[in-house]
């Protein structure tokens, strides 16, 4: 099996046997994501830090890149090293958009914006294009959200507690602090993350980059 070394000596192994097949896979792969990206051949070579001729002849199936440079490349584009090399991946632009708007389902109850991602990204996250950083994006702003939900609730509840021994100054119809503060902080996280997936939605139609923060990386 062919083994290149990153940047770092660490060695990633493509995941052909055949070098052909790995340079024909990573040509027709490189020049078909950048062409999705919208970038040039000049604006790859920019981003990357490496030379025009460098893309060309990778692209043209005259050369394979080494580990570092396959990263490079990999960057610049916002895809994983298993995209860029896998010949055998699809592109399933509506896989994607449902993926997203999966998430929505923690209006439901919070748990199930995870759940539900993670049970329809799982069999498909090493088969389609786009599907890994989604995925981990997504997955890993949602079980954030998740955190900062319930440590919400568990600052709303200890406000509670303190006001009930000063429940007998509160005028009859006025809300407690602690439940004007749990309404506030719990709409605010609810209206925050339906709209981020909605934005979201929007971007991945217009073949757009998608971003989902502030979040954990928990999944990597």
């Amino acid at each position: 099996m062919q083994t290149s070394l990153d940047s770092t000596g660490i060695g990633y192994k493509l995941p052909f046997n055949n070098k052909a097949m790995n340079q024909r896979s990573i040509a027709k792969n490189l020049k078909g994501i950048r062409k999705k990206k919208g970038k040039s051949q000049e604006e790859l070579a920019e981003a990357s830090g490496l030379s025009l001729r460098t893309i060309q002849r990778i692209e043209a199936n005259e050369t394979i890149p080494r580990g570092d440079s396959l990263q490079k490349i990999a960057t610049a584009l916002s895809v994983s090293l298993e995209e860029l090399a896998d010949g055998s991946m699809e592109e399933d632009q509506d896989f994607l958009k449902w993926l997203n708007l999966s998430s929505l389902s923690f209006l439901v109850f919070p748990l199930l914006g995870i759940i539900v991602p993670l049970v329809i990204w799982i069999p498909r996250k090493s088969r389609t294009y786009g599907a890994l950083q989604l995925g981990r994006s997504l997955l890993n702003f949602q079980l954030t959200w998740v955190i900062f939900l319930f440590f919400g609730y568990m600052a709303g509840s200890l406000f509670m507690v303190r006001g009930i021994s000063m429940a007998a100054d509160i005028s009859p119809g006025v809300l407690s602090p602690g439940i004007r503060f749990l309404l506030l902080y719990v709409g605010s996280m609810y209206v925050y993350n339906f709209i981020l997936i909605v934005v979201n939605a929007s971007t991945l139609n217009k073949n757009g980059r998608i971003w989902y923060g502030p979040a954990i990386a928990f999944i990597r």
